[in-house]
């Protein structure tokens, strides 16, 4: 069956076919080591896509190598599986009787040059040609969104050359400022192993080597026998997680102006009831620029409390709270970015973030990494008359609010987002133009911008994809925060 359109730029074909299929060769390997950086075996590494497994050996090796595995009906490729650009056809799968789709291109600008299809489309395998005449850029991407399901696809000036979903877009950042960063991973890398973290990868091709870190959660956690019972609420655990950086001597943790020490001599504090108090860290000094905090409110019986990144990002922090009837959560960032190492995390999101927000990634005097900052802390870009201050202008007049400002969204402030947690929210998270139905939806946030990819990045490396982002994160559950009753300890890991 064939479906014929004429559009005013260009024709394009829908060919419905019974069989697509895609030929992948694979040849994956790697390390895996523990927290000590020695090897780990046993861990069961596992392609998500292709359902191909191994498991590393004594020497923490794994290798997944097969050749000519065929992606088609044979349930390998469905319709969450990233769209094929093969042989100039953009190739894709409706699972569901129908579902709406919108495929467009776009120039590196992200400016829209042509849309290739917008509506609904019957079950069945699609080959559409994307390619309308008068392209004349290298590269241009292709966004197809499939129901809720949303991809980027790089896309070659000409046909004659293919590319497909193992095609990650890289662009040269210091010759153009650009509206996104967008990757297409072919695959997803998860390993597990029991008692130590799980770990994930996104993959834009199947050769290649991966190593990993994996930790020891019993160690990371520390030994929690040792723990002495609090006579007040409950006892403050303070841990040394800087892989080495500064010795416990180094490492300092003070209350207000009730208490402070060193993680050496003062590991342990018995912490009284107490409303809206802070509990900040440093690394190196008592009074070094590496420094960060968590807050908390604290009843006779009850703890409420979270990590933040509401201003900034200096150091990693996990907590996890421990309660009387065995009530057990950890919040915070993940024990992956605990050994990751400044120069990597910082590099980790200016590649994860558009470009208008790598300006919030901060370097001291000699050049080593310092701080990331919140993009509506007034430090950035966004503020009006500088260089980003129209990043939500249009937005804004989408959703009906045209004198907001951009700022005004990434600090929750002003009129309607200083009173209205949940619309700051959704616009935060792109997803205000929606029903308010799906402002709960997790699955349909930071898909595109305008959005906060800021607090997008700390909810992708944080324990439970919580994180406190922005001033109204917590707006449908989504901020580092928990509250319980019978309190008996709050450990404290902190990182460098």
């Amino acid at each position: 069956m064939t479906v014929i359109k004429k559009y005013s730029l260009f024709i394009i074909f829908l060919i419905i076919t019974n069989l697509f299929s895609q030929q992948v060769n694979v040849n994956l390997s790697g390390t895996v080591r523990d927290q000590n950086k020695q090897p780990l075996s046993g861990v069961q590494v596992r392609l998500s896509a292709l359902n191909l497994s191994t498991t590393t050996d004594a020497n923490g090796k794994y290798s997944i190598t097969t050749s000519s595995i065929t992606m088609g009906l044979n349930g390998k490729l469905t319709a969450k599986a990233t769209p094929i650009l093969d042989n100039g056809l953009l190739k894709f799968r409706i699972e569901s009787p129908k579902e709406k789709v919108h495929i467009a291109i776009y120039d590196l600008l992200g400016k829209n040059v042509a849309t290739i299809v917008n509506s609904e489309l019957l079950k069945g395998d699609y080959n559409i040609n994307p390619y309308v005449s008068n392209l004349n850029s290298q590269v241009y991407f292709i966004k197809v969104k499939i129901g809720n399901d949303n991809y980027i696809i790089t896309m070659p000036v000409t046909s004659k050359k293919n590319l497909n979903a193992n095609s990650i877009l890289r662009r040269d950042f210091s010759k153009q400022e650009l509206l996104a960063k967008i990757a297409a991973a072919a695959d997803t890398l998860k390993l597990v192993k029991t008692g130590y973290s799980y770990e994930k990868k996104g993959i834009g091709s199947y050769i290649g080597v991966h190593d990993f870190i994996m930790v020891d959660t019993a160690w990371f956690w520390g030994d929690r026998s040792k723990i002495p019972k609090a006579t007040k609420v409950l006892t403050y655990v303070f841990l040394n997680r800087t892989n080495g950086k500064f010795t416990d001597a180094q490492m300092f943790w003070k209350f207000g102006n009730q208490a402070s020490g060193n993680f050496a001599d003062n590991a342990y504090y018995d912490m009284p009831a107490n409303s809206s108090g802070r509990v900040y860290v440093y690394a190196g000094s008592s009074n070094s620029q590496y420094n960060d905090f968590m807050e908390h409110t604290i009843s006779a019986t009850a703890w409420y409390g979270n990590t933040t990144r509401v201003d900034a990002f200096v150091l990693p922090i996990a907590i996890r709270l421990h309660c009387k009837d065995g009530y057990d959560e950890m919040l915070g960032e993940e024990y992956h970015v605990f050994f990751m190492g400044r120069d990597s995390l910082w590099k980790a999101y200016k590649e994860a973030v558009p470009v208008e927000f790598d300006t919030c990634a901060r370097y001291a005097s000699d050049g080593t990494p310092l701080r990331i900052i919140a993009p509506g802390k007034g430090e950035g870009v966004f503020n009006t008359g500088q260089k980003y201050a129209n990043y939500y202008t249009a937005y804004l007049q989408q959703i009906g609010y045209p004198n907001a400002t951009t700022n005004q969204v990434f600090s929750c402030s002003g009129t309607p987002f200083g009173s209205n947690a949940a619309l700051a929210g959704a616009t935060n998270r792109h997803v205000a133009h929606l029903p308010q139905a799906q402002w709960k939806d997790v699955s349909l946030y930071y898909k595109e911008a305008p959005a906060n990819f800021y607090a997008k990045f700390w909810h992708d490396h944080s324990f439970q994809g919580k994180a406190y982002g922005f001033a109204y994160d917590d707006a449908e559950g989504q901020a580092a925060y928990t509250a319980h009753n019978g309190p008996e300890y709050l450990i404290i890991a902190v990182g460098f």
